[in-house]
């Protein structure tokens, strides 16, 4: 997707925003754990493991835990069955930079 390493540093950088955000809010976590935005936000996987860390100090109940480790276990499962797919289909088939739209394409096959 990208041809040198500026274009990939741009592309990276909405990916380390996100991951970033929960750790901003951390405090905010910590002092209100159960309001509903941060249960809500728990389920989000590039989320889970900064918000269920700050959720163990009020003790969540096991079917959140187990729920949690379900949505990450699949949402795991789906990205490298998408991730392969691309691979496997567009990188190893064309030897050329691609394109977003040509990775959407590739994995709606």
């Amino acid at each position: 997707m990208c041809g040198n390493i500026r274009e990939a540093q741009t592309l990276a950088a909405p990916i380390q925003m996100m991951l970033v955000l929960p750790i901003m809010f951390m405090i905010a976590i910590v002092l209100n754990p159960d309001s509903v935005i941060v249960s809500i936000f728990s389920f989000f996987p590039p989320f889970t493991p900064f918000l269920m860390i700050s959720l163990s100090a009020s003790l969540p109940a096991l079917p959140v835990y187990l729920l949690n480790l379900a949505v990450m276990i699949g949402s795991t499962l789906g990205v490298r069955i998408l991730a392969a797919r691309i691979y496997r289909q567009g990188i190893l088939l064309e030897n050329k930079p691609q394109k977003f739209m040509d990775f959407v394409k590739l994995a709606a096959r």
